[in-house]
Order: structure tokens, then C-alpha cells, then sequence
């Protein structure tokens, strides 16, 4: 990264510094009806027995994520082994604390394919005979009732073709009159794949929108205005304001877009302060997002009415009483 973005960045984050030393620029609102959702990858009981549950307080839902549930194509779904065991863990923890809890189901993946467009076809090919089963639904909605869930969430990455879309589109309809108003629906999605139609847009709940995994010119990953530019494309989509909840990456990946993902809590005392550590082994300049950036986003979100902030992921951040927690950024925002 050269010197002129370096001096770029830096300005920048003086003025992030600026905005929460004073509370923001912006004016006082109704932070604390924003969302913070964030995704656990609760692998099993122990890990979440063992997790930190210091920032417990300061969110309002957990997706339960990695592979816990998934559906195959005949329109089965299954459940892991400790499935159980990490509901039970889970509940223990948020006894109390308001948090609702959501469940990701995975989905069957490329059976074939030569080229990343090749496997997104075969993908979807896969998809659509669960969708054709007749029982997905109804299997989906009794999964979340035995456990007392709240929502159905889905990673779809990603449907690209006009058919793919159409297709999950109309899968995430039927699903919507299956659950009705009790159960909601959400998905994970970037904004230059949401293009569905207009009625399965309709019918989601709320969208996860992945920020991340995406780079502006001075090489920064998930900068501002990369999560600005993503949501007014999802407006001029259709979606509404309170449908979304932006992505804030609790990790990192190289200026270079090397494929390396970095932990913010195993890295935070290396950063500086605008958000670059050097990886001197693999000779990398990892760009996190700071604790000032992450404020800055979450009342941006409050400002535009947005429904709320979504975390990838939970396990990344630092405890709660240390000062760099990304969390801790997020709740001081929602009530400044």
C-alpha cells in the first residue's frame, strides 16, 4: 500500500476517533431498536459451554451456525449429533439477556463443475430438487417448533443465473406462507446477487447483507463506503430499510485479497489505527475494521433507519472488558 492511501486512511480514521469521542456526528435516535445480530459457530456443547459470554448482553439475536441443521434434495432435514446438547448450552447462557435465537440451515452443495460458474449451476441444479420435494417446508417448520426456534436462515452462495434465482425465490415464498408471521425468514446475501423477484423479496424478513470479503481501491476490507454502496443497491432492489442488517467483519483479510482470514481477538494489540497489521511471515498487510470504523457503521445504521448490524462472528471479538472490543463499539453507538 502506497503512502498517499496510507495518509488517506489515516485521515480517515482521525475522523472516525473524532466521531465517537463525541458521540457521533449524527443526531441522537433510536439505537437501542437496532438489531445486532450475530452468527455462533457452535460446533458442539462444549464449545459453547467453554465460549466467552461476556458480550451476550450486548446482542438482540444469535444464528446458530455451522452446520447444525442441514436439508438434502429429497427435502430431509437433519440435525448434528450434539444438537441437543448445544441447544441446552445456548439457552443456559442467554437465560435472561431477551436474545432470540435463530437456526442456519445448510444446503446441498455442486456435485460437478469445471468452472466457479459450472459449480453455481450444478449447485442450484441440487437446490431445486429439495425445493421440488413437496416436504421442505413442512420439515423446516417443525424443526423450528420441537426446539422452540425463532427464524429459518440460509447461506446461499451463490445463486447467479436468472433461473437459480427465480427458483430460490419461489422456494423462499412457499416457505413464507409455511411459517406465517411466527417465524421468520433470513438469509445471507450479497448485494450484487439479490436481484430476486420482487414477491420473494417480499417474503424474507430480514437479509444478513455480507459486507465483507470486499476491498476499495487503497486496498482496505469492508470499508464504509463499500457498506453504503451496498445497501442503496439493495434499496433500489426493492428491499426495505428495516429488512437489512449490515455485515461488520469481526476479522480481517490481506490489502492483496489473499485468501487468509485474520481473528480480531488474536490480532488487536498488532493493529494500527486505521485497521492494518503486517503479517510478516506471509509478507501480508491484513486491514481489519477498528473499533472507531465499527462505530461509525452501527450509527450509520441507526441514522438511516437501517434494521439493524449483523457480526461475523461472535467468537472473533475480545472480552468485554477489555477497550478494543468490537462489541463493546457497537452498544456505546446504539446508546449515544
Amino acid at each position: 500500500m502506497n503512502l498517499y492511501y496510507k495518509i488517506i486512511l489515516y485521515m480517515m480514521a482521525a475522523l472516525f476517533s473524532v466521531c465517537s469521542t463525541l458521540g457521533g456526528l449524527f443526531p441522537r435516535s433510536q439505537g437501542e431498536d437496532l438489531r445486532v445480530c450475530a452468527y455462533l459457530l457452535a460446533g458442539d456443547t462444549q464449545t459453547v459451554e467453554n465460549m466467552d459470554a461476556s458480550h451476550l448482553k450486548d446482542v438482540t439475536d444469535i444464528i446458530l451456525f455451522g452446520g447444525l441443521a442441514r436439508f438434502d434434495t429429497e427435502g430431509n432435514v437433519s440435525l448434528c449429533d450434539d444438537f441437543d446438547g448445544i441447544i441446552a448450552a445456548i439457552r443456559e447462557k442467554t437465560e435472561g439477556l431477551g436474545v432470540t435465537l435463530h437456526l442456519n440451515f445448510f444446503m446441498p452443495g455442486a456435485v460437478s463443475g469445471d468452472t466457479w460458474e459450472e459449480r453455481m449451476d450444478s449447485q442450484a441444479a441440487e437446490l431445486k430438487k429439495a425445493f421440488d420435494s413437496g416436504v421442505l417446508e413442512e420439515n423446516i417448520k417443525s424443526t423450528l417448533e420441537a426446539y422452540d426456534l425463532s427464524g429459518a436462515f440460509f447461506d446461499y452462495e451463490y445463486p447467479v443465473s436468472e433461473k437459480s434465482k427465480t427458483e430460490f425465490g419461489a422456494f423462499l415464498v412457499s416457505l413464507d406462507e409455511t411459517l406465517g408471521e411466527e417465524h421468520p425468514i433470513g438469509c445471507a446475501i450479497s448485494a450484487w446477487c439479490a436481484d430476486f423477484p420482487k414477491d420473494a423479496i417480499q417474503a424474507l424478513d430480514r437479509v444478513e447483507l455480507m459486507c465483507y470479503d470486499v476491498w476499495d481501491k487503497t486496498g482496505q476490507h469492508a470499508s464504509l463506503r463499500n457498506m453504503t454502496d451496498w445497501v442503496e443497491t439493495m434499496l433500489n432492489l426493492g428491499y426495505t430499510p428495516e429488512q437489512i442488517d449490515v455485515g461488520l467483519p469481526f476479522y480481517a483479510r490481506p490489502t492483496t485479497h489473499d485468501e487468509y482470514w485474520y481473528d480480531y481477538n488474536k490480532c488487536c494489540d498488532r493493529i494500527d489505527k486505521i485497521g492494518l497489521m503486517e503479517d510478516t511471515d506471509r509478507g501480508l498487510t491484513a486491514s481489519f475494521n477498528t473499533p472507531d470504523l465499527i462505530y461509525v457503521k452501527t450509527q450509520w445504521a441507526i441514522r438511516h433507519k437501517l434494521g439493524g448490524v449483523m457480526v461475523w462472528h461472535y467468537s472473533c471479538d475480545v472480552p468485554a472488558d477489555n477497550e478494543k472490543s468490537l462489541f463493546n463499539a457497537i452498544t456505546k453507538a446504539r446508546k449515544s
